[in-house]
């Protein structure tokens, strides 16, 4: 029986009781999945075409089976898991355009090792493109991943816990144990990737000295106080270089170019000589830059201020 409120036609709020018809065919079929096969998964697509067989997917179709796979999953105990989207879509090289076993939700009993080992497999980013038999072949015997699955598995073990939480019962100190020292490592790791993204001078030695070369860079670069290479000032009338270096990540992953501000003593050494570069002054303040020619380089400036400095007097 539901309570529902509706006008009246003296146009007051009522509430009256309706009496529920039960389960629509929709969600009998998709009770009547999950109930049969407990160690499966099912996505969004393999729902529709129990529902609706033979029908072309449309979006009401969609939101007709996703609406009461939601209300069957909380009553069996079931979960839904969102798929990764990573390389999914996007049109560049290498990533997926279709949507292969369902790119949305998966469906899946985490009462159930297996059920719970091909959700896994199907909603992370690379083995969703992946066939039945491959993430079979992984799991099985012999497989990469067949020691999460087997009894002492990780993978096992999350799986007796939800069990157990379901039934209501206490779980073994065995497999709380698993459970907590598997919880202790992947907080350690997370809290580990995240300081050394955070932070990456605090991570290790090299990473400290990669912090101060861009430090020192984008000083040198800013108003040519100091040298890019080696941090010792530079007077104000000392001529300097500006060398092109490769450092750094740029557009998908390849190096880019980046420009420094060194003293000519960093700017001559090994096989680099005077010959490479020519010598102008800057437009703003007269100091002589050392630089290796470019065919788009019409203006000379010694750093980023004074660069500045000429535009801004031009537009005013």
């Amino acid at each position: 029986m539901l309570k529902c409120f509706r006008y009246n036609s003296y146009g007051h709020y009522r509430k009256h009781l309706v009496m529920s018809r039960g389960p629509g065919r929709i969600e009998q079929t998709i009770e009547r999945a999950f109930t049969e096969s407990p160690s499966a998964t099912f996505s969004t697509d393999d729902l529709i075409s129990l529902a609706y067989p033979g029908v072309e997917i449309e979006k009401k179709h969609r939101v007709a089976v996703l609406r009461a796979a939601d209300r069957i999953a909380a009553r069996l105990h079931w979960e839904k898991w969102q798929c990764e989207r990573w390389f999914w879509g996007n049109g560049w090289p290498n990533s997926r355009q279709g949507s292969l076993k369902g790119r949305g939700a998966v469906y899946m009993n985490p009462a159930d090792v297996w059920s719970y080992a091909q959700a896994k497999l199907r909603t992370h980013c690379s083995d969703g493109a992946q066939t039945q038999e491959q993430w079979d072949a992984k799991l099985g015997q012999g497989g990469d991943l067949h020691k999460h699955v087997v009894p002492g598995g990780i993978w096992w073990a999350w799986a007796e816990q939800k069990k157990a939480e379901i039934a209501g019962q206490p779980l073994s100190p065995e497999i709380q144990a698993m459970v907590d020292q598997h919880r202790k490592e992947a907080d350690a790791f997370w809290t580990a990737t995240k300081r050394a993204l955070s932070n990456p001078s605090e991570s290790d030695e090299r990473g400290k000295q990669r912090a101060e070369a861009r430090a020192r860079r984008k000083q040198a670069n800013h108003d040519a106080s100091i040298c890019a290479r080696c941090g010792r000032p530079i007077a104000l009338a000392e001529a300097i270089a500006r060398d092109m270096v490769s450092g750094g990540q740029g557009f998908a992953g390849g190096s880019r170019t980046l420009v420094e501000v060194r003293c000519m003593d960093c700017a001559v050494d090994g096989k680099r000589t005077h010959s490479r570069y020519y010598c102008r002054p800057c437009l703003t303040c007269g100091r002589l830059v050392h630089q290796v020619p470019r065919i788009s380089r019409r203006r000379t400036f010694c750093c980023t201020l004074h660069q500045r400095r000429w535009y801004r007097s031009k537009k005013s």
